[in-house]
């Protein structure tokens, strides 16, 4: 990283951004390697996360683990060391660097990105779906089906209204829905019945 007043200020808005996502957090977040570009990234993007579903989130056990690692780094649950990532066949667990364990209700972000959104959104979202009991929702399971034939191949797993592609819908669109805007989100999916869903449910003012 050049050492110039831009990066300068660019450090001192990322240190601001942790105070606060620490202070919105408090002690269910837990960060390690605070100068990993990875784990900035992670912080300035939950941020966006609005503070009604922060305090929800948090009175309902939810738990965030940011740092520059993989699985098999953050946990020694053997279960990472013995399955294959859903989705990811090709892939171990050591390979991947995010997550949401349902039985702990911690999210994993760590040394990794997505391309197409936000890693940590991604899997908050699976938290969010876990807590708010949405996985299994009608509204999300019609969703699913009506927008099957639209979708990339790892969010069609189980086939129309399977229960492993509703959760990743949900979890990618509920990203996609916090860093962008209306017209973003609707460029992807081209339905506002499904912006309209999030919006609902989780206003971002």
């Amino acid at each position: 990283m050049s050492k110039n007043s831009k990066s300068n200020v660019k450090d001192n808005s990322i240190e601001k951004v942790i105070k606060e996502v620490r202070d919105r957090f408090g002690k269910c977040l837990k960060v390690t390697e605070p100068k990993s570009e990875y784990v900035r990234t992670h912080l300035r993007e939950l941020s966006l996360v609005p503070d009604s579903l922060v305090k929800t989130l948090v009175s309902r056990g939810l738990k965030v683990r940011i740092g520059h690692k993989y699985m098999t780094e953050f946990s020694s649950n053997k279960y990472y060391m013995y399955t294959t990532p859903r989705g990811h066949e090709n892939k171990k667990w050591s390979e991947i660097a995010g997550c949401y364990d349902p039985v702990s209700k911690i999210v994993y972000a760590g040394a990794g990105s997505d391309p197409d959104g936000s890693l940590i959104l991604h899997e908050l979202g699976h938290g969010v779906a876990d807590l708010f009991d949405l996985n299994n929702s009608p509204e999300l399971v019609n969703t699913h089906i009506r927008l099957f034939d639209k979708l990339e191949d790892y969010y069609q797993q189980g086939g129309p209204g399977g229960v492993a592609g509703c959760e990743e819908l949900f979890a990618e669109a509920f990203s996609l829905y916090l860093i962008a805007s209306e017209e973003g989100f609707l460029l992807r999916y081209k339905d506002m019945n499904f912006y309209n869903f999030f919006a609902k449910k989780f206003p971002k003012t």
